[in-house]
């Protein structure tokens, strides 16, 4: 990593050749804070440099696009091999799918009659996603 001079301010951060090698491998599975941390800069920092280097932000996108990729692959699999876990998993995350529990609740109430009440709970967590 070195530091640019530049025409005020701070010097601007540039990530050499072999750190944008890195980065591609590391946004695989890692956070923009945990990059930042791994380069000993701030996140601020690295989303600048990001933003103003194409080369830093095809490396970034890559890596994502990459760890997204085998994350998928590996979720097809599981879902091709019969694995109902995985399958609910999709079908939530991008089929709108949701789960919708009934409770039915009774209680006597202080004259001899019955009052019944019917309670829906959904659960729209989700759903939020979308």
């Amino acid at each position: 990593m070195t530091k640019l001079k530049s025409k005020g301010g701070r010097r601007q951060i540039v990530l050499n050749d072999n750190q944008i090698k890195e980065l591609e491998e590391l946004a695989r599975d890692m956070t923009i804070e945990q990059i930042a941390d791994y380069f000993g800069i701030t996140e601020k920092t690295f989303r600048a440099i990001r933003d103003r280097n194409i080369t830093v932000l095809t490396a970034y996108k890559r890596g994502k696009a990459g760890g997204i990729r085998e994350a998928t692959s590996l979720l097809w699999q599981k879902m091709r091999a019969g694995d109902t876990a995985s399958i609910l998993f999709y079908l939530k995350t991008q089929a709108g799918w949701s789960e919708k529990q009934q409770l039915d609740i009774t209680t006597k109430d202080v004259t001899p009659q019955l009052t019944r009440f019917n309670i829906m709970v959904i659960d729209d967590a989700s759903q939020s996603n979308n």
